[in-house]
């Protein structure tokens, strides 16, 4: 029997899933590895084998697609310990990148605006690395002055002797006519064919020069780790037997090859959590939830997205670090709230949680690896929602007594007990989740009680409940890879391919100008998914434009039918438009008068792989008694003390079981917790779901 297989590398742990042909999901975790992250992945390919009874060799014959999601370009960029990069631009623009969009986030004062210092080393790229050329391109793709190829020279031999190790080139108005950019690389490449060599056209050709300079500048700033990193990981699964094809997720979701991974190594900067939202937009369309919540909790962060009508958004702008980049990615907001996020004083009376994390190592106290901070895993076990015995099969031991001192010893430099201060930490962080989900759904027009909450990730599940209650969410939905959701949304996963053209349009406009350019873009995408090795009938593409009223500075995306457009689809565009501006912006905020221009051309070009078959279980039903490990002391916040709460083994619980809270349903890598005003039913997928009492039933 055939499986695909899984890997998501996590602060604290390295998530797996195996998947075979009938759908039957083998989940597995190992402590991350962060000093080399692919030791993590080999040890959980030796954990997943060892369980499943196979040597290392059939195990690997066995694997039809490995599918990998990483961090190696977000710790790149966090730690500082990328590329040294040169950067070349046109004459008279050297300060664009030093400059920023210089947003004031700390003070009003000009003086101390949130911008790095011209001469600060701390950032991406010193100023002594940002050289300058003589060219000149107009807006209209024009060549004002020619590109001089002495200036060439010496600029990137002045990089050269400087030791960088890439070079990052971003020329005015090259989306309009790259010839200028193409010269530089084709010179650096002949010249110099050990450095790796960006350009903004083939990175990403949008206006906004500061933004294109960024994303530019970022793929190169991680080409090298995440060159070192592909290389060591495909060599070392090779090694181990391994076959079949590598796909690596990116940011909007879809995978791609490891060629193309290390080309452009800026497509991977979410790559974990997009699992998530993939695995949930795919879990929600199986039980025909359309509108879902997806809260994403694990070791250092909390990922919080929002899926509309059974779509995931993507937004076209992100930040990465202090850096605003055109970087398309799944619509996911990131706090510091996960299970080793680092308890604080701060002013010597207030409690703060994160971001600061205690990662995988040392990790929590309770891991008995280093650590001695207090986390929310400590607080969590000290409130009774962690089986010490149990924790990933009880292959993992857990020391409550490591976690009572790290909270006692915070509550000292507080003034509280053990209890109060566990109490207070798992407060402020699910006050700084709730804020997060807040921030997804009210100030973007939506409320949250039309939504379900899909909670999953290693701390998730735990605190699902409670923010349901502060939000007036009416389900929750614990998926049975809560665990590793994001692993699990790798599997189900397309080859996916996001193409972008900006092209200024005073819309409406006449729709021969829509089909030849979208022609472009689907004869692109078509060259790309054959390179794949994917079969036309295998091949699908999906249509956007980017609109804004006149004279705004930010654009909105919005779909595009698939057809060959004629006078009667503007329209429409322009009504979707229009809905969409007031659903963001509140109804009536549009001006029409004002014109509409058109600014990019997207297109999505997906190459369709097989889909996990998710197993259906016999919905038996029967009293969950049968699944009872007994009853301990949990603290429920609503009760605000602890209640004598019924503990199940998940593994136990069948399909069509009800269940009244409290209670914890222990599962591998985390706990479901059923406040005491809420039920539990096993659905026939052996999801969970979590909603409120009514008249004593929850059905």
């Amino acid at each position: 029997m055939k499986f695909i297989m899984g890997v998501d590398i996590g602060g604290t742990f390295t998530d797996t899933v195996v998947m075979n042909d009938a759908g039957e999901i083998s989940i597995f975790k190992v402590p991350s590895t962060p000093q080399d992250n692919s030791k993590g992945v080999l040890a959980s390919i030796e954990l997943a084998s060892q369980i499943m009874g196979l040597r290392p060799d059939d195990f690997f014959a066995k694997m039809s697609t490995f599918f990998h999601g990483t961090t190696v370009c977000t710790n790149t960029v966090l730690t500082r310990k990328g590329s040294k990069v040169g950067f070349i631009t046109t004459r008279g623009f050297r300060d664009t990148l030093p400059m920023m969009r210089a947003t004031r986030t700390r003070s009003s004062n000009i003086l101390e605006m949130d911008m790095p210092s011209l001469r600060d080393e701390t950032t991406l790229i010193p100023t002594y690395l940002i050289e300058e050329v003589s060219e000149r391109i107009d807006s209209s793709g024009n060549e004002i002055i020619p590109l001089d190829m002495d200036d060439v020279a010496k600029a990137v031999k002045n990089l050269v002797d400087q030791g960088v190790e890439a070079i990052a080139v971003c020329l005015l108005w090259s989306i309009r006519n790259p010839s200028h950019e193409q010269q530089v690389k084709q010179y650096i490449k002949e010249n110099y064919p050990e450095l790796f060599v960006s350009i903004s056209f083939e990175v990403m050709p949008v206006i906004r020069e500061y933004e294109r300079s960024v994303t530019t500048l970022l793929n190169s700033y991680v080409a090298k780790s995440v060159r070192k990193y592909m290389a060591t990981l495909e060599n070392s699964l090779k090694e181990n037997g391994l076959r079949s094809s590598i796909l690596i997720m990116q940011s909007t979701g879809g995978a791609l090859s490891v060629d193309e991974a290390i080309e452009q190594p800026y497509k991977l900067f979410l790559s974990g959590p997009a699992g998530g939202v993939t695995a949930s937009v795919f879990l929600g369309e199986v039980l025909g939830c359309k509108n879902i919540l997806t809260m994403d909790m694990g070791g250092t962060s909390c990922d919080v997205s929002v899926i509309v009508n059974g779509r995931a958004s993507v937004v076209t702008r992100t930040k990465v670090a202090e850096y605003n980049a055109s970087l398309p990615t799944l619509d996911i907001i990131s706090i510091g709230a996960g299970g080793g996020s680092i308890a604080r004083v701060d002013h010597g009376v207030l409690l703060r949680v994160g971001p600061q994390s205690a990662g995988a190592e040392p990790g929590p106290a309770c891991y008995n690896r280093g650590g001695t901070e207090a986390t929310v895993t400590d607080a969590n076990v000290v409130l009774g929602y962690i089986d010490p015995e149990y924790f990933l099969d009880g292959r993992m031991k857990i020391r409550s007594d490591l976690a009572e001192e790290a909270i006692t010893r915070l509550g000292k430099k507080l003034g509280l007990g053990t209890i109060e201060t566990a109490v207070g930490i798992t407060e402020v962080a699910n006050s700084n989740m709730a804020n997060a989900i807040r921030y997804m759904t009210v100030e973007r027009g939506h409320d949250p009680r039309d939504f379900a909450m899909m909670s999953f990730g290693g701390a998730g599940p735990i605190h699902a409940t409670t923010l349901m209650e502060d939000l007036g969410i009416p389900k929750a939905i614990i998926p049975y890879t809560a665990t590793a959701h994001s692993a699990y949304g790798f599997v189900c996963s397309d080859i996916c391919h996001h193409l972008v053209i900006s092209h200024y349009i005073k819309h409406p406009r006449n729709p021969a100008s829509f089909n030849k350019i979208f022609f472009q873009l689907e004869q692109k995408g078509r060259e790309l998914l054959t390179q794949e090795g994917l079969k036309e009938s295998d091949m699908a593409f999906k249509r956007y434009v980017d609109l804004r009223y006149c004279g705004q500075v930010f654009e909105i995306t919005v779909d595009v039918p698939l057809k060959l457009l004629d006078e009667s689809d503007i329209p429409d565009i322009t009504e979707t438009f229009e809905k969409a501006y007031d659903s963001l912006y509140g109804k009536g905020t549009g001006w029409k008068e004002a014109g509409i221009e058109l600014i990019n051309f997207r297109l999505e070009a997906i190459g369709k792989m097989s889909k996990p078959i998710i197993k259906k279980f016999p919905v038996v039903g029967g009293d969950p008694k049968v699944a009872q490990k007994g009853i301990r002391s949990c603290y429920f916040s609503k009760a605000g003390s602890f209640l004598p709460t019924a503990i199940y083994d998940g593994n136990v619980l069948l399909s069509g079981m009800n269940l009244k809270g409290p209670a914890v349903i222990l599962m591998y890598g985390t706990s479901t917790i059923v406040g005491p005003e809420q039920g539990a039913y096993v659905d026939e997928y052996r999801n969970v779901i979590i909603s409120p009492l009514v008249g004593g039933n929850n059905e």
